[in-house]
């Protein structure tokens, strides 16, 4: 995990770094669709996708708020948090979920 968090740490220094947030955001999506997929959740619903872009945004932010902090807070304190905040639509397939990792 300390090699990726370097590499990502210098990724996000960069003055050029809106791509690599575009892709991460993209990624962290396309991640949430495949998992509530396998829960049977429609992604395909106006409010679904929304909910699935909030979080996808929040929490790619907030992790890489986390990496260019220092890492500071435990990576599970840090997943905690980032799950209370998801949207219903999400948490009601998390419920008994208990691992939320990235």
């Amino acid at each position: 995990m300390r090699k990726k968090a370097e590499v990502l740490i210098r990724a996000y220094e960069s003055k050029n770094r809106n791509g690599l947030h575009r892709v991460d955001v993209e990624m962290a999506a396309e991640t949430h669709r495949k998992y509530l997929i396998k829960r049977g959740a429609d992604v395909d619903s106006a409010d679904m996708q929304f909910a699935v872009r909030i979080a996808a945004t929040g929490g790619t932010n907030m992790i890489v708020e986390w990496l260019l902090g220092g890492m500071k807070m435990e990576k599970q304190e840090l997943v905690r948090h980032i799950k209370h905040t998801l949207p219903i639509d999400i948490l009601k397939f998390l419920q008994n979920d208990t691992d939320m990792t990235f």
